[in-house]
């Protein structure tokens, strides 16, 4: 899936419907099929329609942890976080080996506000796995909104190393400077990563996150925008992002969920 990988979500969701269509059409209760077919939906920003080939896939294989993580990741993007967070328990005691599971958890414990869950969580995944990077950068996160600034950079610039410069980790930096105090070394990067979008990659999402943190919510709003003509895969957890709650009231904000059926 187009998280994992440099492939457009377009890409991703074109190569996938064709095989999931066969492997549906030869059995229509094979339980992998269903789940893949309702995370291309949720991709695809069709909530109602998604949610259906989860709860089969459960139906079908309650043991898979996948359709778990995955049904609970599209209840994070719809801003159904009790649910979601119930469902990535019972992915993670089914694969208690799988890191992105407690990752995904960590966050979902971030957005629901619920931030000694949400500590535990990613530096569990840390000691389990020490070159985790988003496990790195939910530790920075849960750091900065606890003021312990020197703490949340040391973590956030080894996942950016961890990365090897990687656009979103650089982002995630670039935030924690801006909230740090540490402007100049926020705009050097911020610079850098709209250098990237205007070159005709980069991340959109990424440069709206630090423009957020900035303080620059209407340059925020115009890169949110972009990223969501790129259908950038961001963009869809866009209610529970932590970064842009403060956003949440704004009717800009609420009209561009309005349009991704949220």
């Amino acid at each position: 899936m187009p998280v994992y990988t440099a492939v457009t979500l377009p890409q991703a969701l074109d190569s996938a419907a064709a095989a999931v269509g066969k492997a549906l059409s030869l059995d229509p209760d094979l339980a992998d099929a269903h789940a893949t077919r309702g995370s291309m939906m949720a991709d695809e920003w069709r909530w109602a329609e998604s949610e259906p080939h989860f709860l089969r896939a459960i139906e079908l294989n309650g043991g898979d942890a996948t359709a778990h993580q995955w049904y609970g990741e599209m209840l994070v993007r719809t801003g159904r976080l009790t649910e979601a967070i119930e469902q990535l328990k019972v992915a993670e005691q089914l694969d208690p080996l799988a890191s992105v599971i407690p990752t995904n958890l960590g966050w979902a414990y971030l957005s629901a506000g619920r931030e000694e869950d949400a500590l535990a969580a990613f530096r569990a995944v840390i000691d389990f796995n020490p070159r985790h990077v988003q496990g790195h950068v939910g530790v920075g996160y849960v750091l900065l909104d606890r003021r312990r600034f020197s703490e949340a950079i040391t973590s956030l610039e080894k996942a950016v190393e961890l990365a090897n410069g990687q656009r979103s980790t650089r982002a995630h930096l670039a935030r924690g400077y801006a909230i740090a105090g540490r402007r100049s070394d926020a705009m050097r990067i911020f610079a850098e990563l709209k250098g990237d979008v205007q070159r005709g990659g980069g991340s959109p999402w990424g440069v709206a996150l630090v423009a957020m943190s900035l303080g620059l919510e209407d340059e925020a709003f115009r890169w949110l925008e972009l990223a969501y003509q790129r259908r950038e895969i961001g963009i869809g957890y866009l209610i529970a992002t932590h970064a842009f709650k403060a956003l949440r009231s704004d009717e800009r904000f609420t009209g561009l969920l309005k349009r991704m059926g949220l």
